[in-house]
């Protein structure tokens, strides 16, 4: 999760003051993080609504392991270029990336265990589509998943095939140089 000088910042600022603990990036989160801020991001969908994501301590100090050892670790950088969302974000939502018609859908992961909350699915970008509906993904995202999920499966298939095939090539060229 990289953000502006400024609201980095500002989000380390309130962790100190709400536990006492002054955090860099990567460093051990403080045990008590249920007292650290959420942090809001607001977009605006392609009806021009706005909408918000939280990011929350769980997902800006996620679990993550060193040596053997598991602490929570603050993954929030500062660059003063553009802000990147990342893990925190994507981890904890279906994200749709539509680039034919540059935009991306959001829609909260339910019952995982998600920390992340959204009041409903929204669109970003693209022309005049609509926000979807909160009843969950749009008919279009769901068909999304399944195509990249088929075609993942159909290029492991033909993966497979194609070495199937290589190997019974070697082994007849290998029974016509012993025939020969």
């Amino acid at each position: 999760l990289v953000i502006p000088g400024g609201l980095y910042n500002s989000l380390v600022s309130q962790i100190q003051s709400a536990t006492g603990t002054h955090l860099s990036t990567f460093s051990i989160c403080p045990s008590s993080i249920s007292s650290m801020p959420n942090m809001e991001v607001s977009f605006k969908d392609t009806a021009g609504n706005s909408f918000s994501l939280t990011i929350t301590p769980n997902d800006y100090c996620p679990h993550m392991t060193d040596s053997g050892t598991t602490h929570r670790r603050f993954v929030v950088e500062s660059n003063a270029n553009d802000p990147i969302l990342g893990t925190p974000l994507l981890n904890s939502n279906y994200v749709v990336f539509d680039k034919a018609n540059r935009r991306v859908g959001f829609a909260p992961i339910a019952n995982c265990g998600s920390s992340v909350q959204s009041n409903s699915n929204a669109v970003v970008g693209g022309s005049s589509q609509q926000r979807q509906g909160s009843q969950g993904l749009s008919s279009h995202a769901i068909a999304g998943i399944a195509a990249g999920s088929t075609l993942a499966v159909l290029g492991t298939v033909v993966a497979i095939i194609a070495l199937l095939r290589k190997h019974r090539d070697q082994a007849h060229l290998q029974d016509k140089s012993v025939n020969i």
